[in-house]
């Protein structure tokens, strides 16, 4: 059959192209709406995670409702580290003023010795002489002689006693005979040393104190010294001394830097420490201080009268609602015209799983922790009051007192002495 002239046949194709030409628009048409609702939804999405905090805290496993903190210990040291080498208290170098032949001995080593007394004799018989031959001159000149000779001949003697003095090697001080190495019929030459006397009454070291930690020092401060050859021994390595003296003055060190050369002393030292040991230690500037520090999103503060009856806790940026955030020095947070905060409080996770609110008197450690003063004990679990800030941030420098530290966030500032010094 034909329509117009044209077969049906054709016109069924046109219908057929025209019908499938209309489908494809028509589903490419949906696909574009799909692509700008898909478009739309992502974009609202991340709108709102940057727009709500809270929101990223909770995709993020951050909820302030599911955290939690331990209350912990930390010890706060107030100290200047040292090292050096021990020596005793005195030292003496067993040394003759000339050369000869040593004729006699009197000691041993490890033998304790009296000031004054005599360790070695060398020959002396030349000096004898010379002294019994003078008394015999002066013996002439007192009778035949005029007041001056005889008074030349006094001064003569007094050369001639020290020189046989200096035959013989005398202890300036108690102390012990630590070495010893010389027999009767040795020669020796003039300062040879023949052994050492220590007197070991006390042992001291000098150490050296950086120029920013010399103001520190006092006369009397407690030293903890650490021996390692004490370890290797199994004995404990930790002596206490004390800081005796230091002067008015400060000097250059090898390295250049400005020091304070103070010395330190241990009283009565146990016969294991040697002279020539070396150590490391600290000068106790201050007793160290045991503190309760939790983070300060765990702590929240009752809302005062003029903002309601909520809880004022941290924000998902652990600020203070309706307050800045608590900076030493303002724990009250009153800068112009913000209200007080309330009363603190924790939530305390009790062991069956429950919460147990109690007041706590806390005061701001740095960026991110108080120190607990009361309410908690050390190892207490308690629930977060708001949503701890993201991973990643650098750290801050808080200022306290009159030293800048940099903080690390997740980190108490445990302030110590430098080396040489704090």
């Amino acid at each position: 059959m034909r329509d117009g002239g044209v077969p049906r046949s054709v016109n069924r194709g046109v219908d057929n192209g025209v019908n499938e030409l209309m489908n494809r628009k028509k589903k490419g048409k949906k696909a574009r709406v799909i692509l700008i609702v898909v478009v739309v939804v992502l974009a609202g999405a991340a709108g709102g995670f940057i727009a709500f905090p809270q929101l990223r805290g909770i995709l993020g496993g951050e909820e302030a409702g599911s955290a939690t903190y331990r209350v912990r210990s930390e010890t706060y040291t107030n100290s200047i580290e040292i090292a050096g080498t021990i020596a005793a208290a005195k030292e003496q170098q067993l040394q003759a003023a000339g050369a000869g032949t040593v004729t006699a001995v009197y000691v041993r080593e490890g033998d304790r010795v009296a000031k004054g007394q005599v360790i070695l004799r060398l020959d002396d018989s030349e000096q004898r002489y010379n002294l019994e031959k003078l008394d015999f001159d002066m013996a002439q000149k007192r009778v035949s002689g005029s007041p001056r000779e005889i008074e030349l001949l006094a001064q003569q003697r007094e050369v001639l006693e020290q020189r046989l003095k200096d035959r013989q090697v005398i202890a300036n001080f108690d102390g012990v005979i630590a070495q010893f190495s010389i027999a009767v019929g040795d020669v020796v030459e003039a300062k040879d040393s023949a052994g050492v006397i220590l007197d070991r009454s006390y042992l001291k070291a000098t150490v050296e104190v950086v120029e920013t930690d010399a103001p520190k020092l006092r006369s009397g401060q407690k030293v903890t010294l650490n021996f390692p050859a004490l370890a290797a021994a199994g004995q404990d390595t930790v002596i206490e001394g004390r800081v005796y003296s230091f002067p008015s003055v400060a000097t250059k060190s090898s390295r250049g830097a400005s020091v304070v050369k103070a010395e330190i002393r241990i009283d009565d030292p146990p016969d294991v420490i040697l002279p020539n040991y070396s150590f490391t230690g600290e000068i106790e500037i201050s007793p160290p201080e045991t503190m309760l520090l939790v983070e300060r999103l765990a702590i929240g503060y009752e809302r005062p009268a003029e903002m309601g009856n909520a809880p004022a806790g941290p924000d998902n940026r652990g600020n203070e609602r309706g307050t800045a955030p608590v900076t030493p020095g303002n724990e009250n947070n009153t800068p112009g015209n913000r209200p007080r905060l309330g009363a603190a409080f924790a939530e305390k996770i009790l062991p069956d799983g429950g919460l147990a609110r109690v007041a706590v008197q806390v005061v701001p450690y740095g960026e991110e922790f108080v120190k607990v003063m009361s309410g908690l004990a050390e190892g207490d679990e308690v629930k977060a009051q708001g949503v701890a800030p993201r991973s990643g941030q650098s750290g801050t420098v808080t200022n306290t007192g009159n030293r800048q530290q940099n903080q690390t966030p997740g980190m108490p500032m445990i302030r110590i002495g430098g080396p040489g010094g704090g």
